[in-house]
């Protein structure tokens, strides 16, 4: 037994040591998504996305949301949210990234822990990636709410649309629009 202290008081120390630079781990996952998408005149269609998530343990430092628009332009003036449950907006970093891709991250001090949470993003995208002829000259419009890898339950898309717009098949769940 008296062999085995002395590995054991080593590991412990060691142990002890470097406990304090691991990483912490976080479980979260995106439950629900609603997005409104805004077709304006100038070529263009204004998004507001939503993403309720849950921490279920662990702080979370960040997460990337990926499948944006290819050309999202966010606006400083309406800058993205992140609110608790009780509706009082985190402080988090930003930072837009090529190819339809943002970065959130948390400071320590301030980092989202157990709960519930909804980040609110709004941006801009041209129409062309948006819209597509078809073969009776009617217009398809189409839009994907970003995906997760695990967890998103629920996802609700709203179209905001000219007046004379009309939905191609009324009877269709995800019908397509014509414009």
């Amino acid at each position: 037994m008296r062999g085995l202290a002395r590995p054991f008081l080593l590991f412990a120390m060691l142990f002890l040591v470097f406990a304090s630079r691991a990483r912490a781990w976080t479980d979260a996952t995106v439950r629900t998504g609603t997005a409104e998408i805004t077709l304006e005149g100038d070529g263009y269609a204004s998004v507001t996305m939503r993403a309720r998530i849950r921490v279920n343990g662990g702080w979370l430092e960040g997460f990337d949301i990926e499948g944006l628009d290819q050309d999202a332009l966010f606006d400083p003036s309406q800058p993205p949210v992140f609110t608790d449950e009780s509706g009082i907006a985190r402080p988090m970093e930003f930072t837009p990234r090529p190819g339809g891709r943002v970065q959130l991250r948390f400071r320590r001090a301030s980092a989202p822990h157990r709960g519930e949470y909804e980040i609110t993003l709004h941006y801009r995208t041209h129409l062309d990636g948006l819209v597509h002829e078809q073969e009776d000259g009617s217009l398809e419009v189409s839009w994907v709410f970003p995906a997760w890898r695990y967890g998103l339950d629920d996802v609700e898309v709203t179209w905001v649309t000219p007046r004379e717009t009309r939905a191609a098949d009324p009877d269709m769940e995800a019908s397509p629009i014509d414009i």
